[in-house]
């Protein structure tokens, strides 16, 4: 009959995240989260990105401590003008494992994130 499937799949997914080397995707779909991540995502990334990040923090309209950030001053775009933000491209060859040499998919991840 058209539109059912009739053969096995040999897909293979895993049922516990822990299984998973340490670089893999952290969206990787498995037994035991489904299409939920398989862990907590990375809060801040490496120290090579602390403008990023320390931009990002100061960036809502009203920050953690209570005081107006980035967005609700409207300084979000003269500071990014004025060159705060450096261009970091080379730094993301430099999101691996440990180690291993692997790609961190959860680091890389977390940069796609904070650039979005």
């Amino acid at each position: 009959m058209p539109g059912i499937i009739t053969q096995f799949s040999s897909l293979s997914v895993p049922h516990d995240p822990s299984e998973l080397s340490p670089g893999s995707d952290p969206f990787l779909i498995t037994a035991q989260n489904g299409y939920l991540p398989t862990h907590l995502p990375l809060r801040r990334l490496p120290a090579a990105f602390d403008a990023l990040s320390d931009i990002l923090d100061d960036m809502p309209i009203l920050k953690e401590d209570g005081t107006a950030g980035l967005l609700a001053t409207f300084k979000l775009g003269p500071l990014i003008d004025s060159g705060a933000l450096p261009d970091l491209t080379a730094e993301i060859d430099n999101l691996v494992v440990p180690g291993t040499g692997e790609i961190d998919m959860a680091a890389i991840t977390a940069a796609f994130r904070d650039y979005s």
